[in-house]
This record gives structure tokens, sequence and C-alpha cells, in this order.
């Protein structure tokens, strides 16, 4: 069974894998630029937020690192480069 750290691991490279797939279809016909947009946020995203997951001790693993105090600023990264990423993605929609 894998363990929680080894998923969030995951996690940004099926996105990245998606992402890679999609913008194929985006340079042929010209469609899913929104959707590569998010795809690529979300990776970003993903992989901090596996960071904080490793480095925090919200969930036990072999492979985490419980003793870091990192834990709260990785959580406030997330959030804020979600919010500032999206709010970006929005006011350049078009």
């Amino acid at each position: 069974a894998w363990d929680p750290v080894e998923n969030a691991g995951l996690m940004p490279w099926l996105m990245i894998t998606a992402f890679l797939h999609s913008v194929m279809i985006q340079e042929k016909k010209g469609m899913l630029k929104l959707w590569n947009m998010v795809l690529i946020i979300l990776s970003f995203g993903l992989v901090y937020f596996g960071t904080f997951l490793t480095r925090s001790g919200v969930v036990q693993s072999v492979h985490s690192f419980t003793a870091s105090g990192i834990g709260p600023m990785f959580a406030g990264l997330v959030v804020v480069s979600m919010i500032f990423s999206f709010g970006l993605l929005i006011s350049r929609r078009n």
C-alpha cells in the first residue's frame, strides 16, 4: 500500500501528464488553452501541497518529517500561490 507522501508525489505527476496530452490538442486544434493553464496551476499547487504534507506532520508516514516547524509556512504558500495564480488567470483570461 502506498502511504500519503507517495500519493502526494504522484498527484503532480498525473496532472503534468494530463497537461502534456492536452497541450498536443491545443497545438493542433487551438483549443483547451484555459484548461491547460488550470492544469499547470494545479500541478504547481500540488507540488507545494505535497511538500506541506511531507514537512508538516499532518499525516503519519514513514516518509514524513514531523520535527520540522515549516508546515504552516507551506500551507500559507499553497493558499497564497493558488489565489494569486487563479486571480492572474481570471484577470488575463482573454
